[in-house]
């Protein structure tokens, strides 16, 4: 062995410890960096020579040291898949949760009393139509501050509130659709910078560098990107870079499911590919998936264009199983009932809804009123409640009192004070039993009275249906999130320790090459000295 050998040794662990206590000094100083991944060094103790024939090595052998091979990542890719399928499932709900939250502001409000901290919640909608009705039993009964201008001016106010709920959710429908494609833009630029940084780390990679600042970015980007759609992310074939899927609910990766589809079978839909990445886009018309007129409410379709990654060019609406573009979805195009059973109630639902209500309320209401029999193709005379656009078929968003609004004398114009229809109302709103149907399916029930708090007790139900699915899923999110946190993460505790180490590692290795230099003095500068002279 080389008389210097033991310098080298020496010289090793100080460069291994002063590595060590660098990228400690890294770690603690991003302890706070967001989306920063512990690092660690990769060392490993260097062989001995392997030397044959008369160069052989008799006695006893040793190694030559320590090398630092690399700087690696403390991370755990399962549980980075885990977070990201669990996050677009967050995504979903939460959404949902949002917007049907708004929705139960439309028709109700909470009110606080003056003299106590308690409070309630008023169903607008609801509270108004029992005003009309202790108007006119007000009037009936005959006390002395009713009267028809009072029951007129509660019917304005309450045609007025279901134009306004109309009004306001034809307003937040419109919000969310401008909402979905701000958001496809937003994802847009973030398969963007995904695929810039693919190529930053894959060029990074090929000059020796382990880009892993890069890869941090990069992984919060994904990350992000997991909440509006659920992704598979795969190594691609480049060192450093990746392919990103279209994924499933679970999180496997979607395909073409379509069995008559041959050359496409089982091809996976493509989001980036190392340095290419695909686009979404939006539209709007009334044409459904399957090609059906859509005249209620324009349908909403998500594409994914095809130019990098021809099997792109198949995805529907249907392929979206996650993420917040599902519930975009779920929300602008899904009415429940109205559409079928197993899908989910969004705007629509609740529109078509209200609308019944308000074509159902002012019929009862105007052939209550009305002089002429019911008869197949006619209509109610002195009608108390008309269609503002003048249209046949009255609506929450056009219900309006008639111009020609008369009460005490539609029946009895020649007994003054006799109020048979008013009360014949009265009994029609609040205990004859009407039904609302949803495409042939009988979706209510009940009295006139009973629909319009229908309204606000299934959205309550959908809507804490929604908040309890959210509350677990976030739940579900931040115990993953705690789980690779406590893998990834800087633990100042942990890196102290490491740098204690690394400084008694050095201290040691320093003592130790000073003492095989003193060796080396002795044996160069004093043996050897006998005899001389």
């Amino acid at each position: 062995m080389s008389t210097f050998d033991g310098l080298y040794i020496a010289k090793s662990g100080v460069q291994a410890s002063q590595t060590g206590l660098n990228l400690t000094g890294h770690n603690i100083s991003n302890a706070g960096t967001k989306g920063y991944t512990r690092q660690r060094i990769d060392q490993y103790a260097i062989p001995p020579r392997q030397e044959g024939g008369r160069y052989a090595v008799s006695g006893a052998t040793y190694g030559q040291g320590v090398r630092t091979q690399d700087t690696t990542q403390i991370r755990d890719l399962f549980l980075d898949g885990e977070y990201r399928t669990q996050n677009a499932q967050y995504g979903e709900s939460n959404l949902m949760d949002d917007v049907l939250s708004r929705l139960e502001d439309i028709f109700s409000t909470t009110t606080t009393s003056s003299s106590s901290s308690d409070y309630s919640v008023v169903d607008i909608l609801s509270d108004q139509f029992s005003d009309l009705i202790s108007q006119m039993e007000r009037l009936v009964s005959g006390e002395d501050n009713a009267s028809e201008s009072a029951i007129y001016d509660s019917a304005k106010i309450l045609a007025t509130k279901l134009n306004r709920a109309a009004k306001d959710m034809e307003t937040t429908r419109t919000h969310q659709s401008d909402n979905l494609t701000s958001n496809v833009k937003s994802v847009n630029d973030l398969m963007r910078d995904i695929a810039s940084l693919n190529e930053q780390i894959e060029d990074a990679t090929s000059n020796g560098s382990s880009a892993l600042e890069l890869k941090d970015q990069r992984n919060l980007k994904l990350d992000e990107l997991s909440q509006y759609v659920s992704i598979k992310v795969e190594p691609a074939a480049t060192d450093g870079g990746i392919t990103v899927y279209l994924a499933n609910a679970d999180g496997t990766a979607a395909t073409d499911a379509d069995p008559t589809d041959s050359a496409n079978q089982d091809k996976r839909y493509t989001l980036i590919d190392d340095g290419k990445y695909a686009k979404f886009t939006v539209t709007q018309d009334n044409q459904d998936e399957d090609g059906s007129s859509f005249n209620k409410f324009d349908f909403t379709h998500i594409r994914l264009d095809g130019t990098d990654f021809p099997q792109n060019s198949d995805v529907k609406n249907a392929d979206l199983k996650s993420g917040s573009f599902s519930g975009y979805l779920q929300i602008l195009n899904e009415s429940g009932e109205y559409d079928s059973p197993t899908t989910s109630r969004g705007i629509g639902f609740y529109s078509q809804y209200l609308d019944a209500v308000a074509e159902k309320f002012a019929s009862v209401m105007n052939w209550a009123n009305s002089t002429n029999a019911p008869a197949t193709g006619s209509s109610p005379n002195k009608a108390l409640f008309v269609a503002s656009d003048g249209s046949a078929a009255i609506t929450a968003k056009n219900i309006q009192v008639s111009s020609g609004w008369s009460l005490t004398d539609s029946k009895n114009s020649n007994k003054k004070g006799d109020y048979s229809n008013i009360t014949a109302m009265v009994t029609a709103l609040t205990s004859t039993k009407v039904d609302l149907t949803a495409s042939g399916n009988k979706l209510f029930h009940g009295t006139i009275q009973a629909a319009f708090s229908k309204e606000t007790t299934m959205l309550g139900q959908d809507t804490s249906s929604v908040i309890k699915l959210n509350m677990v899923n976030s739940n579900r999110l931040n115990t993953i999130d705690s789980e690779r946190q406590s893998e990834s993460s800087v633990d100042i505790n942990d890196e102290t320790i490491n740098m204690i180490q690394y400084n008694k590692a050095l201290t040691a290795s320093s003592r130790f090459m000073t003492a095989v230099d003193e060796c080396l003095q002795t044996i160069i500068n004093n043996m050897g000295l006998a005899g001389r002279g």
